[in-house]
């Protein structure tokens, strides 16, 4: 990948995170790129799209970096003319007309959805969810800083169903597999990959949650991706 300080990254993290959990990673590249993290905290999923838009229509030359949920914010602004390139990482990636609950086991979807109808529409942080899926083997302090850093996430960030074909996009796209993630069964993340039509494939070691706890290994996969 050719980029220079021109270039600016900009990141966007997924469900129940914050723009700090890039903080590392950009520690990492500030030096090199202009870089940006962007904030969803309280969000609605259509909130989050016009901040995103807003943000895409400041910068020009935008390598947009999204992780996990941030796939379908991707997949929005995909055809923006500020993006010159997409990079998922462990991302959620769908066929339009779908939303992320549609590929979710249903008693999953169900028990978030009754979970948000008691906090206006949020679901709360669930401290198993993040120890079993999305740290699974990390270590204690590692998992600590992470949940103190996670707040609720709006409902509509899994009900919202996707209306942008990216596999028509002809931008460059990337995934990011961290192949010890288990948040979802095996072949699953490769399966969503391949709904970005023409792609590069990249593996790495790390779970769910490398761009928190290996920061290191995010940042440089990012620079030298060709």
């Amino acid at each position: 990948m050719t980029m220079t300080k021109d270039t600016t990254l900009v990141f966007i993290h997924g469900a129940w995170h914050t723009q700090n959990v890039w903080k590392e990673v950009i520690n990492k590249l500030w030096f090199h790129y202009s870089c940006l993290a962007i904030d969803f905290s309280n969000n609605t999923f259509e909130t989050s799209l016009i901040l995103l838009k807003t943000v895409l229509d400041e910068n020009k030359n935008v390598t947009l970096i999204g992780h996990s949920s941030a796939g379908l914010l991707m997949q929005e602004v995909c055809n923006h003319p500020n993006i010159e390139k997409l990079i998922f990482i462990n991302a959620f990636v769908l066929p339009v007309g779908l939303c992320q609950f549609d590929v979710v086991p249903k008693g999953i979807a169900d028990e978030m959805t009754f979970v948000a109808s008691r906090f206006n529409n949020y679901i709360p942080v669930n401290e198993g969810f993040v120890r079993n899926m999305l740290m699974n083997n990390e270590k204690e302090d590692d998992i600590q800083k992470l949940l103190k850093d996670l707040i609720p996430q709006h409902l509509s960030l899994f009900t919202t169903k996707i209306r942008t074909n990216i596999e028509q996009n002809n931008k460059s796209k990337y995934y990011v597999f961290c192949k010890d993630d288990v948040s979802l069964p095996p072949g699953a993340y490769k399966a969503m990959a391949d709904n970005l039509g023409k792609y590069q494939w990249i593996e790495c070691e790390g779970g769910h949650e490398t761009i928190f706890t290996k920061p290191e290994k995010i940042s440089e996969l990012i620079a030298n991706l060709e």
